[in-house]
């Protein structure tokens, strides 16, 4: 599933209250590994800005492969992937039909 904002206070909005509507506990840093994200029930990829749109472009298709890991993700059963306009606008170059 895919979700394309227009600003970045739309995408921090929409983040927000996913995770605040989830959280039991105060949020605290933390480190995961690939296989740890892939373990989760649930995965929410948050990508902003015009410097994340080539990536996000070879993310959505490529295969899963060891030189981005982000593509791991593919294999998750539960993922969303939020992206504000610009991070999407390279999507376009490398997709038809509906994202």
């Amino acid at each position: 599933m895919y979700k394309i904002f227009n600003t970045v206070d739309e995408v921090a909005y929409y983040t927000a209250q996913r995770v605040l509507e989830k959280a039991k506990t105060k949020p605290h840093a933390i480190t995961l590994g690939v296989q740890d994200i892939l373990e989760a029930k649930e995965v929410l990829l948050v990508a902003t800005g015009k410097n994340k749109a080539n990536i996000m472009a070879e993310l959505y298709s490529c295969e899963i492969n060891e030189a981005l890991p982000a593509s791991a993700l593919k294999r998750h059963k539960n993922v969303t992937y939020v992206l504000d306009a610009e991070a999407a606008s390279s999507l376009a170059k490398t997709c038809t039909g509906n994202l």
